[in-house]
């Protein structure tokens, strides 16, 4: 299997809004540009998207979790995730409403429906756990089902699934590299079912949703190479406080970090998202080749030399040059955002270009 990496260009994000003295703006519309995040920690990595634009089409499920690695970048477990729910008539009709990454460490997805509406948060623990939080909120007393679905595929180019068990407490998938992949839920009033059909796994519970109410579930899925690994991230999992604890441990590595001065808060958030982005890519402190790569770097330190000379237009053909860059490895921003910056000086733009060019030279290589 081909893996794709998944790279962050911080200044896609922000020089839409660069405007130079009576110059038109430079054309960096980064809302046609596909998004998608990486969240993970320690051994653990997954790149997350629900942007349409960033689907596999040939997969049968195409959004959420588009790749997960363990331990390194050559084995990709789930390429495919979607939250569903049904009732005794079918499918209850949902819309994707917005989505994006907040707070920094992880992205959420927000669906609405006649019947009812709900929100989803991925992050990663402390221990590495990929965390599926589901937040439901529902306009009329109803019966449903809710059903997390994974495509697993059972045989790629690298390994290869030798066997499932499925349990009271989860189903879990073992393979030929002696990973074991557990996929399970948590809530102390759910009874989760589990099955696996065609490379479909998937988690059920049913749920009496009351009018007016918020319910939440969630799911998760851990890794290792033993069973006793993963029984002992099974056993964390079962706090009710996932996120939270979350919360707590990533703003507290965060504090940890050195973060540059920016003129808007806007550029010092899309600094964190991409910071931790680049974080969440290293497998047990390796990095995927194309971070490694420091192309960009010149190619930063030059936009922003012509910058400072007034030289907009170069500074634009560098800039899409990196993007083209990231392109041809497959990469597409970590960072999704909607709306739109507004102008700032080209004083500003410089300032932030100079923090760029000081982010990719410290990328690990």
């Amino acid at each position: 299997m081909h893996s794709k990496f998944y790279i962050i260009i911080i200044l896609v994000l922000i020089i839409a809004g660069c405007k130079p003295p009576e110059e038109e703006p430079l054309t960096f519309d980064f809302k046609h540009r596909p998004g998608a995040a990486v969240v993970g920690h320690g051994n653990v990595s997954v790149v997350y998207s629900d942007d349409a634009r960033t689907f596999n089409t040939d997969n049968p499920i195409q959004g959420g979790i588009q790749q997960y690695y363990f331990n390194d970048n050559s084995n990709s477990y789930i390429s495919g995730s979607e939250i569903t729910f049904t009732n005794e008539t079918g499918e209850i009709e949902t819309k994707q409403d917005t989505f994006g990454l907040d707070p920094f460490f992880s992205p959420f997805n927000k669906t609405a429906g006649k019947e009812l509406e709900y929100q989803t948060q991925l992050f990663a623990t402390e221990e590495g756990i990929i965390v599926q939080k589901v937040m439901i909120y529902a306009h009329r007393d109803i019966d449903t089902f809710i059903h997390w679905k994974l495509y697993t595929p059972a045989q790629t180019d690298s390994r290869q699934m030798t066997a499932t068990d499925i349990l009271e407490d989860g189903i879990y998938h073992r393979y030929d590299n002696d990973s074991i992949l557990a996929i399970a839920g948590t809530d102390e009033h759910s009874q989760f079912t589990f099955n696996t059909t065609e490379d479909i796994t998937t988690v059920t519970t049913p749920l009496s949703l009351k009018a007016n109410r918020d319910t939440t579930l969630t799911f998760f899925i851990t890794a290792g190479s033993s069973d006793t690994e993963v029984i002992t991230k099974m056993f964390a999992a079962e706090e009710n406080d996932l996120f939270d604890n979350a919360y707590r441990y990533w703003n507290t590595w965060l504090a940890e970090m050195e973060i540059p001065a920016f003129p808007h808060e806007q550029y010092k958030q899309t600094y964190v998202s991409n910071l931790y982005a680049v974080y969440a890519s290293a497998l047990n402190g390796t990095y995927p080749a194309p971070i490694s790569e420091t192309s960009d770097v010149s190619r930063a330190q030059k936009a922003h030399d012509h910058l400072y000379t007034g030289e907009y237009d170069r500074a634009e053909q560098l800039i899409n040059e990196m993007i083209e860059h990231a392109n041809s490895y497959g990469l597409i921003p970590a960072t999704i955002k909607d709306e739109v910056i507004n102008p700032v000086s080209p004083i500003e733009c410089a300032e932030f270009i100079e923090v760029l060019h000081v982010y990719f030279s410290t990328i690990p290589t």
